[in-house]
């Protein structure tokens, strides 16, 4: 992400520091912040539990002869009830009260303008819709934030080109 936003999207990334403390240590802002942070959260710690459910979900849906599917399935059940739901509803709630503590109190993650961050945290968040663990009553501030990330012109433009890249009608990830 770090080296498409330095070539193509300098715009998605916040200041990183206020006019005139330039490469001050320690005056970093807080919208650079948000968004280093977020950065490295959604690749490394919030996909992690989406990654395990996939696998779980694959583990289910083998093709296995009949008398080991109850094998099969206690497996990945024990490995979601252990680790995947868990692990995944504490980031969930996590992200909705950080959206909510946002600089633009739930527009977006890091600043009162979308980021790149946002872009990776909303990719991440299109799989836990899909998975119906992000939802209206779940996590409504989330749920939210996806589906006006959706109905932006930017993402709706992307969706287009998709469409004239593919030759195949774009559908959101959180839809399929």
């Amino acid at each position: 992400m770090d080296y498409l936003t330095d070539h193509f999207g300098p715009h998605l990334v916040p200041a990183r520091y206020p006019a005139g403390q330039e490469g001050k240590l320690g005056a970093e802002t807080t919208e650079w912040l948000r968004h280093k942070f977020l950065l490295d959260y959604a690749e490394g710690s919030l996909i992690t539990p989406l990654i395990v459910s996939l696998i779980t979900a694959g583990i289910r849906a083998a093709p296995v002869p009949f008398f080991l599917r109850p094998i099969t399935n206690g497996i990945a059940a024990k490995v979601d009830g252990s680790y995947t739901d868990p692990e995944l509803t504490n980031h969930l709630q996590f992200l909705e009260t950080y959206l909510k503590e946002s600089p633009s109190k739930g527009a977006f993650f890091c600043s009162e303008r979308l980021t790149s961050a946002d872009i990776m945290v909303h990719f991440v968040l299109e799989g836990a819709v899909k998975k119906k663990a992000v939802s209206e009553t779940k996590t409504p501030e989330l749920y939210k934030y996806v589906r006006r990330l959706q109905g932006m012109e930017s993402y709706k433009r992307a969706g287009e080109r998709v469409e004239e890249a593919s030759g195949v009608k774009f559908v959101p990830f959180s839809e399929t």
